[in-house]
């Protein structure tokens, strides 16, 4: 996975979509950022301070562990401007 930042272009800013995967009970939870990978290591550091503000993500956390969620990317190189 390539971790390097994308900045901002005359465009707008490039970001990417990316998803927090549940292996056990295949849920997802979805979001976009132009520092991904700042924003993993901001999610694992809520997750396990127990201080997420999504209830039912923290609640599976706690539940299964950090081992059995993955983080992937979905969607890279798109442009902010052109999600809604």
């Amino acid at each position: 996975m390539n971790t390097e930042k994308k900045y901002s272009n005359k465009d707008g800013r490039l970001c990417v979509i990316y998803e927090m995967y549940n292996k056990i009970n295949y849920k997802r939870y979805i979001g976009k950022n132009v520092y991904y990978k700042d924003r993993w290591i901001n999610h694992k550091n809520l997750l396990n301070k127990r201080l997420h503000d999504n209830y039912l993500l923290q609640k599976d956390w706690n539940l299964f562990g950090s081992s059995n969620f993955e983080f992937k990317i979905i969607k890279e190189d798109i442009y902010l401007n052109q999600i809604y």
